[in-house]
């Protein structure tokens, strides 16, 4: 389904990267939590003692990630809040918390605001679990949060935070995804023009290293398609259209959104690629 609404966030002239924001449907909640909310951090289980078995991770985690991935945040945000009202126990702390980081990162693409009290709320449980999965990506939550209300060198350390807990799990691209975002966005000025340059090559980097290391085809394609943003900032045309067209076949494979799809065939007509 098409989003209501779509508009590029932060960077005109670099928006084709991924950086999307739009309304997600029946969002009624608002963004404070009452006293009993399960997304509460108060609720949610700060210094749940690291010694208690948990239970094996729910099927549903897996469907959330690849729907978050997928850029399907309207899906994760529908079936996240059943699944965080169910796991309140002791023994589900360490799922309870991995679907709140889910959720967070999904309600970040479309009201920031909203995701304050689950990403709160995930990094508490996190605390009392010694979990590296778990605290890795409640930091990427936090980080996607802290982006999306365009705290950037914040949520870049919240980026380098997570990435502390190793670059092998099976998150780490997505924080070197989102890292290399914060520096894009740390590269240019309220006006839209370079302001620092050393940000604009490590961002770059960054995203190469997406591309190398990344399993995942919708992760390297978005990484590929902010080269072809960047690329389009250095006036080269023949990395825009090579960069595009990889990231817009990529893609196409894997199903991603169709607002994602949207972003290298716009930066493709821009650059008059043929």
């Amino acid at each position: 389904m098409t989003p209501p609404s779509v508009a590029f966030a932060a960077l005109p002239r670099l928006a084709f990267a991924g950086l999307f924001f739009f309304t997600l449907p029946g969002c009624d909640k608002g963004a404070s939590a009452s006293p009993n909310d399960p997304e509460s951090p108060k609720v949610a289980g700060a210094g749940v003692a690291s010694r208690v078995v948990q239970d094996p991770d729910p099927s549903e985690l897996a469907v959330l990630r690849a729907q978050y991935v997928r850029g399907d945040y309207a899906a994760v945000d529908q079936k996240s809040q059943p699944l965080v009202a169910r796991l309140t126990g002791p023994r589900q702390a360490r799922a309870a918390a991995l679907s709140l980081a889910w959720r967070a990162m999904a309600l970040a693409e479309s009201m920031p605001e909203r995701a304050k009290t689950p990403a709160e709320a995930a990094l508490a449980k996190a605390r009392g679990l010694e979990d590296d999965e778990v605290s890795q990506l409640t930091h990427i939550a936090q980080g996607v949060y802290l982006m999306r209300l365009t705290d950037h060198a914040g949520a870049q350390a919240e980026f380098d935070r997570a990435l502390e807990y190793g670059y092998d799990s099976p998150n780490a691209s997505l924080a070197t995804l989102f890292r290399a975002e914060t520096l894009l966005n740390q590269a240019f000025g309220a006006d839209d023009r370079l302001v620092d340059g050393s940000k604009l090559v490590a961002a770059a980097g960054a995203y190469e290293e997406v591309v190398r290391n990344s399993g995942e085809a919708i992760v390297r394609g978005r990484a590929l398609e902010a080269l072809a943003a960047i690329s389009k900032e250095n006036g080269d045309k023949a990395g825009v259209c090579g960069h595009a067209s990889e990231a817009a076949a990529l893609y196409d494979k894997a199903m991603a959104a169709e607002f994602l799809k949207q972003g290298p065939v716009m930066l493709a007509a821009d650059a008059d690629c043929e």
